[in-house]
């Protein structure tokens, strides 16, 4: 078979390549966690304070799971919880406000990667935020009633 000459033969080339400063360059893989974290804070317009206590409020599960957040399960928030409510040498390590706000900056954020499309299913809605105790009434006596009342009949306001 006759060979076009206008084609030329192809030449094979060995190519040798030292992949290891290539592989150095390579940044260590971003927590995607972390990221979903950021990009939930910049969807929101919060004060800075703000920002500061729910980034810290979910850096408690971080720290408690290395799970990605499609992969958390609603036992894994039960756990959590509990792991929140646990004593040390008899004692509470955490108050109730403060499970209640750790757990609740959690929900929020669950139905956040829900409405986002990250999670098929939120894991957070059968946990139950701890109730609080409502705080003791601190009424008046009748004797700062009494100085109250005066001071408003002093007053050129009203007709008392």
């Amino acid at each position: 078979m006759q060979r076009d000459q206008s084609v030329p033969q192809p030449r094979l080339l060995h190519i040798e390549t030292d992949y290891s400063s290539a592989v150095s360059k390579i940044d260590s893989p971003i927590d995607l966690r972390s990221a979903r974290i950021d990009e939930y804070l910049q969807a929101r317009s919060l004060a800075a304070k703000t920002q500061k206590a729910y980034r810290q409020d979910l850096q408690h599960f971080l720290r408690w799971t290395d799970k990605s957040w499609s992969r958390v399960t609603a036992r894994q928030i039960a756990q959590f919880k509990t792991h929140l409510l646990r004593k040390e040498n008899g004692q509470r390590v955490l108050s109730d406000a403060t499970v209640k706000r750790i757990l609740g900056t959690l929900k929020a954020f669950y139905g956040w990667l829900w409405r986002c499309g990250y999670v098929d299913r939120d894991p957070t809605l059968e946990v139950q935020l701890p109730k609080l105790a409502e705080p003791e009434a601190d009424n008046l006596s009748d004797e700062q009633m009494e100085q109250i009342l005066a001071a408003v009949a002093e007053t050129k306001l009203c007709d008392l």
